[in-house]
């Protein structure tokens, strides 16, 4: 197959870039396909490392700014968001959790509670 490349953490401001040629495999199971790539996700032309680093500098800067400072583009700073909240919301755990809700201070030092 031919050589792909995957954008990765920058280091020192410098741009850091994986090439690699991606292996066909024959696999008992599922037949032949390409090799697995513990540092990809799909098709996608950046390192889940860099996925992870982009959303979280876009908790603090927008999502304009984070593509402008780190010399990608908005869509891929998007998409890396995305892929972290899928990710997430795929691996939550919600057992335990009886009632949601939360407490509301009201004038007079008063507390209400509200659950859902």
């Amino acid at each position: 197959m031919a050589e792909r490349s995957w954008l990765f953490v920058p280091l020192w401001a410098l741009v850091v870039v994986f090439l690699y040629a991606p292996r066909r495999v024959n696999c008992p199971v599922h037949g032949v396909g390409v090799e697995h790539l513990p540092w990809s996700a799909g098709k996608r032309p950046i390192c889940t490392a860099m996925m992870l680093f982009l959303a979280r500098w876009a908790r603090r800067l927008s999502w304009r700014e984070t593509a402008a400072v780190f010399g990608t583009s908005w869509e891929m700073v998007y998409r890396s968001v995305e892929w972290v909240v899928d990710w997430g919301l795929a691996h939550r755990k919600l057992a335990g959790i009886e009632a949601i809700g939360w407490t509301r201070f009201t004038g007079a030092g008063a507390r209400r509670r509200t659950l859902f």
